[in-house]
């Protein structure tokens, strides 16, 4: 049986995956390389960072909690994804943080998740450090546009 590996990076904030297009070509070229078997990268933009689909309703817009996201990637893992096969989380700024919590809650669903790598990690308080407190009040800017 061949090997095969399944990526799946969560980005950072602003959470829209085709930020992470070229790092996910070179990413697969790279591991390719060193790993016999095939090697698939799948990002998944946060809720309501990415534009939408054409035909779905713009008219209003929806705020998702950090929950709600994690949520979303674990409901991408269980519909599109095989439990049974290695599975490599990755994870940038804060998509790290929704990499730890949802290889917890793998793990309990008997995940074979066979590594977790945080870039960047913006694991827990952001708010509290010195950029995080820059970037709140543009934050709330965005978001009351």
């Amino acid at each position: 049986m061949q090997d095969y590996f399944t990526f799946l990076l969560i980005p950072g904030n602003p959470g829209n995956d085709l930020f992470y297009e070229n790092f996910g070509q070179q990413f697969v070229q790279e591991i390719s390389k060193k790993q016999t078997g095939s090697a698939t990268i799948y990002t998944i933009s946060h809720l309501n960072h990415a534009p939408k689909d054409k035909g779905c309703s713009t008219t209003q817009q929806e705020l998702f909690n950090l929950s709600e996201q994690i949520e979303h990637k674990l409901d991408f893992c269980r519909e599109h994804l095989s439990e049974n096969r290695s599975l490599y989380l990755v994870g940038h700024s804060i998509g790290a943080y929704i990499c730890l919590r949802m290889l917890d809650q793998l793990k309990k669903e008997g995940w074979t998740v066979s590594g977790c790598y945080c870039l960047f990690p913006a694991v827990e308080r952001m708010a509290k450090t010195p950029s995080g407190q820059k970037v709140i009040p543009l934050i709330q800017v965005v978001y009351k546009l």
